[in-house]
């Protein structure tokens, strides 16, 4: 919903914030499938990637956008 409004509104900070929503949910649905079975060592690794990928895109989404409404 977030994204949607954002997007209308051309608003930086709601698309932000709907990213940032999406984010904590993707990273607590790879926590629960790591968790999900019975050595979920195994799959750490990869859950970790997940998550870190996940905020990463997140930062550079804010970097280009900040740039873009600074010009």
């Amino acid at each position: 919903m977030a994204l949607w409004a954002g997007e209308i509104a051309d608003s930086p900070a709601l698309i932000g914030f709907g990213l940032s929503s999406v984010i904590e949910v993707m990273s607590a649905l790879a926590l629960s499938w790591q968790f999900s079975v019975k050595d979920p060592e195994r799959r750490e690794r990869l859950t970790s990637r997940i998550i870190s990928v996940s905020f990463m895109a997140l930062a550079a989404f804010v970097t280009v956008d900040h740039r873009r409404i600074a010009h």
